[in-house]
This record gives C-alpha cells, sequence and structure tokens, in this order.
C-alpha cells in the first residue's frame, strides 16, 4: 500500500541493515526514490557507500561509522533516532515499527542474513512479525532471499513464485505444524500434507522452467527461502 507523507507518496519500506557484505543491490540502489528508506545502525555506510540518502536513520549507533553518521547529521531531512543500548527491541526491529507507524505495509529488507547467526535468525523472525503486524517483507542478502507465509491478521497463506531455474526454493515451517502444505509447479509437489518446526521436508525443491511455483498453507507459517545455486 501506498502512503502519502507530507508532500511524499512511499510505495514501500526499505530497510538496509548493519550487515551487507554482498552490497545492495543495483537495483535495488537505482530504484529506492519512490521508498522510505530506513538505515538500521551501521546500515547507513552501505547506504551512503551506494549513493542512497535514506530517510531515517535508528539504532544504538554501535556499528555506524562515525562520518558517515556525521554527514547523515548534516542533512536535515534526515531523521536521526538514537536509541538506548539497553533495549528490547533490535534495531531491525525498530526500523520496522517506525515504518508500520507510517502506515506501510510493504517492507524489503537488504542484508542482515550474513552475519552473526542469533542476528541473522532475529531478522528471519521479524518477518513474522511483519505477519503478525498485516504486513508483508522480504530478506535480500547476497545469494539468498526469503518471505514468509501463512497466518496472522493477513492470513497471507499464499504465494506465487516466478521460475527461476538458477535457485533452489526451500520450504519450511516457522510454526510447530503448519497444515494443509501445498506445493504445484514444481519438481516436488505437495497436496495439503503438514510440515512440522523439527524436521527440515521442504529442502532444496526446483522450479519448472516457464512456470510459476504456486505454495500454500491452511494454518502455520511457512518460511520460504530461495538461495542460488
Amino acid at each position: 500500500m501506498a502512503v502519502m507523507d507530507t508532500d511524499r507518496i512511499y510505495r514501500r519500506c526499505v530497510i538496509i541493515s548493519s550487515c551487507v557484505p554482498c552490497g545492495i543491490p543495483e537495483d535495488v540502489a537505482a530504484s529506492v526514490a519512490e521508498d522510505y528508506v530506513v538505515c538500521a545502525d551501521g546500515g547507513l555506510d552501505y547506504a551512503l557507500a551506494a549513493g542512497i540518502k535514506p530517510d531515517v536513520v535508528i539504532g544504538d549507533f554501535d556499528s555506524v561509522g562515525a562520518s558517515s553518521l556525521a554527514e547523515a547529521s548534516e542533512n536535515s531531512s534526515v531523521e536521526i533516532i538514537r536509541l538506548n543500548p539497553e533495549k528490547d527491541d533490535t534495531d531491525m526491529i525498530a526500523a520496522v515499527k517506525r515504518a508500520i507507524a507510517k502506515g506501510l505495509d510493504d517492507f524489503l529488507i537488504i542484508g542482515g542474513l550474513s552475519g552473526r547467526f542469533d542476528h541473522s535468525l532475529g531478522n528471519v523472525q521479524t518477518l513474522s512479525f511483519l505477519l503478525d503486524m498485516n504486513c508483508r517483507g522480504w530478506i535480500v542478502d547476497g545469494p539468498n532471499r526469503c518471505t514468509m507465509i501463512g497466518s496472522g491478521r493477513s492470513g497471507a497463506g499464499r504465494i506465487s513464485l516466478e521460475p527461476d531455474t538458477s535457485s533452489y526454493f526451500s520450504v519450511l515451517s516457522f510454526a510447530e505444524r503448519s497444515e494443509g502444505v501445498t506445493i504445484r509447479n514444481a519438481k516436488y509437489e505437495t497436496d495439503s500434507i503438514f510440515f512440522t518446526h523439527s524436521y527440515p521436508k521442504g529442502v532444496s525443491n526446483e522450479f519448472i522452467e516457464g512456470k510459476r511455483a504456486e505454495i500454500t498453507v491452511a494454518d502455520g507459517r511457512l518460511l520460504i527461502v530461495l538461495s542460488r545455486r
């Protein structure tokens, strides 16, 4: 949903995490003019290196470069939000909440899967939080992309994936039990079966050239991961 804020209309929120070792994809960097761009702490370093001016920089600032923060502070159109280091919310969750407060419900998170494992898992949990908030989101980090579908206030239990024969896709339960999992137009198909969070039943499925893979879940939550071969 596009959101108007004063004289700007935002089509989505792009959050740049503090760990983007593969860099910001060129197509994203070239298309953020209509996006609400939030840098989570050290994400500011990556944004400025890619020539992106953020709308907001938020975090406890334990990972951002001092020169980058000084540069952003000199721009009156960039909002700087300093968080207490002793907090319950991660910098990523704080960034998400800021955008949701603006009325945005479509999220693209850049990076956040290639650093500390606990941070990576926390960012995956953020996708589940977005479902709770009736929002949708993707994480893009180098060769990996992931999103989540399933039970939530949005009831978003369906996704259609463009055929990409250069990538595998995996379907993993993020709930204790996900019921009615159906996969169509893929090498390995299912018909209303159940997945559990303790058994990786849906790893490394493959696209069929020219066909969109269709994935649905009746109850529960599924993490969908696309990884380049």
